[in-house]
């Protein structure tokens, strides 16, 4: 991967503007690697444009300038078509014979890119179809800042530094899904590109339009059952095979978790090479409801040649926290993310480079917990008899003592977050941790805590699988999964978010995906002897989870509670502090659990010290 900085002014500046701009801007980009780099700074659309890259020394070119048209081409991440890896020029090829809306749509893969064209003196920026590489930008009108960081952005001193009032304030408040991937960015002038998106500045002014989506009217596959798997395991199949042809195997490993997707990748990986993986998975001391190691093992006994438990504690973490910022330039979203921090740093010590993951099958076998609900909501609108039995299977596997299910909550679900008139409508609903919790001032001030929503699909699971992929769930780990990579010389490759697969799981009918209470069906059936038999038999799903609310009541305590009694933290007006005070007390004395919140509230005043307060 590289890093991408670009700035492109209507008018030329003078050699010291350009040069104290790029300059403190990719000091940051250099902090934040890991590895040795090479540099690139080249001169487009006359003097209007300086566009700087830094790279990898062993990666191919992410750079290409056309003699002939003019046009220059600079890429961050892994564009691909089918099997083959492309590189700048190639990329740039595409772009002079498709244009730039049919060349973005025909590639796949985590990938970013500027394009300068002096044909028309024009920049164009796009993001890959699903946003699995962060793209950020800042339009004045009399200049264009974009690149792969939004720190670089900052860093190059012309912007100021200034938070966005209500980015801040929904990360504050409410649940972390309501802040990431929308374009708000948490720094006040800059923007995210939305996914399958392209962003256009020319002569005539400046545009963002959508290259891709997934299709209401795409029909549901009816083909038998048999037919079904087979077509699954042959898309599995040619997915893995894509994503490994053109990949060296040496340093290739997977990022192994206790879960169906992780086990399959796993599997097929094996299958593929015709012998066994390495693996590397995080592991904990404390025991916790969410410690998958047994099914770990069930993957490693089938799979694995050389399996390495990392084990990560609170200590690590005290340490980490204390110059995390310098590093990243948003709040982590939550604590797994930074397990993925530590899990990748600790993997390139043992000489992994790429790391395959599970992540994106959920969301073509409607494996999050909360595509019940929407499955559930269909069949209430469509077919009573069925929704009936999905209903008390549903009761009986998933309701525990400590989150009862019934039919009432369901219909409390219902009303709170669908509209059943509206076939596939979702409600934008504020997330709240608690409320009220910020102060009456700041939340005057901001307003709308509403998250955004993508439209209807026609069907309530189908557009929640939208929602998952745009907004939900890719979301909030890419862009500080992006900036992992990038500290630490690896690449994270996630091949369910691969077009084909994506676009098959649309065709899947909801039948294949949840029946009897039990989701991932159609995998369940079609994988036996490529992802273990324990894992597929079970039915709950506990997710990763660092057990950090035990952490702040112990090893984390003093760190926390100062953090929280700084005048900083009690001087920024965007808490309600006797409500927050409170809920911290609940928690340190074990009557309630505000892991979230604390999470969130610690990880805000940490950036705000590094990014707002402090001077450049």
């Amino acid at each position: 991967m590289a890093r991408i900085f670009c700035i492109y002014a209507a008018r030329p500046q003078t050699a010291s503007d350009w040069a104290e701009s790029i300059g403190d801007a990719c000091c940051y980009l250099k902090k934040a690697a890991h590895s040795r780099l090479r540099e690139t700074l080249v001169s487009a659309l006359g003097e209007n444009a300086k566009l700087y890259l830094l790279e990898k020394e062993d990666e191919p070119d992410r750079l290409w300038r056309d003699p002939t048209s003019g046009v220059v081409v600079a890429v961050d991440g892994s564009p691909q078509v089918g099997a083959h890896l492309l590189s700048a020029r190639e990329l740039g090829g595409l772009y002079l014979q498709l244009g730039a809306k049919a060349m973005a749509d025909r590639v796949d893969g985590g990938w970013t890119a500027i394009i300068l064209d002096e044909r028309d003196n024009k920049v164009v920026l796009l993001r890959d179809r699903l946003g699995l590489k962060p793209f950020y930008y800042a339009d004045s009108g009399d200049f264009l800042l974009a690149g792969s960081n939004a720190g670089a952005l900052m860093r190059s001193g012309l912007l100021p530094r200034q938070a966005n009032t209500s980015t801040i304030a929904k990360y504050a408040a409410c649940h972390y899904r309501t802040t990431y991937g929308r374009s708000p960015s948490f720094f006040a002038e800059v923007k995210l590109l939305t996914p399958a998106s392209l962003y256009i500045k020319d002569s005539s002014g400046a545009k963002e339009e959508r290259y891709w989506d997934l299709d209401a009217s795409t029909p549901f596959l009816q083909i038998d059952a048999e037919s079904m798997e087979q077509l699954y395991r042959e898309h599995l199949q040619r997915m893995i095979r894509n994503y490994l042809q053109e990949r060296p195997v040496a340093g290739l490993g997977i990022a192994l978790s206790g879960g169906i997707d992780s086990g399959t990748i796993c599997g097929l990986v094996h299958q593929h090479l015709s012998g066994r993986i390495d693996a590397i998975s995080m592991t904990y001391a404390e025991e916790t409801d969410f410690d998958e190691t047994y099914l770990i093992k069930c993957s490693v006994r089938d799979h694995v040649r050389n399996w390495h438990a990392v084990n990560l504690d609170a200590k690590v973490l005290l340490r980490d926290l204390m110059h995390m910022y310098e590093c990243f330039d948003v709040p982590l979203a939550t604590i797994s993310i930074y397990g993925y921090d530590y899990l990748y740093r600790e993997a390139a010590k043992r000489g992994f480079q790429r790391l395959l993951t599970g992540a994106g099958g959920d969301y073509i076998q409607a494996g999050n917990y909360t595509n019940f609900y929407y499955y559930l909501a269909d069949l209430k609108v469509s077919d009573t008899d069925l929704y009936e039995k999905e209903l008390q299977c549903w009761i009986r596997h998933h309701g525990t003592k400590q989150f009862p299910k019934s039919p009432e909550t369901a219909e409390a679900f219902f009303d709170r977050y669908l509209d059943l008139s509206k076939p596939g409508h979702l409600r934008a609903v504020p997330m709240f941790l608690a409320d009220p919790l910020l102060s009456p001032e700041f939340r005057e001030e901001v307003g709308n805590f509403m998250p955004t929503m993508v439209r209807s699909y026609g069907e309530f699971a189908r557009t929640y699988v939208m929602q998952e992929y745009f907004y939900d769930a890719v979301a909030p780990g890419a862009e500080a999964e992006d900036l992992i990579d990038w500290r630490w010389g690896t690449e994270m490759i996630s091949p369910f978010f691969c077009k084909d697969v994506v676009e098959f799981g649309w065709t899947i009918p909801s039948q294949d995906k949840i029946k009897d209470g039990v989701n991932k069906v159609l995998a369940r059936r079609s994988l036996d002897g490529i992802c273990a038999r324990e894992i597929l038999d079970r039915v709950d799903k506990s997710g990763f989870n660092a057990p950090f609310d035990l952490w702040v009541r112990g090893v984390l305590n003093d760190f926390v509670m100062d953090t929280f009694r700084a005048a900083s933290f009690r001087g920024r007006g965007i808490y309600d502090l006797p409500t927050f005070d409170g809920l911290l007390a609940q928690h340190m004395q074990g009557e309630a659990n505000h892991m979230m919140l604390i999470w969130q509230a610690l990880n805000l005043e940490l950036w705000m010290q590094a990014w707002i307060d402090r001077k450049p």
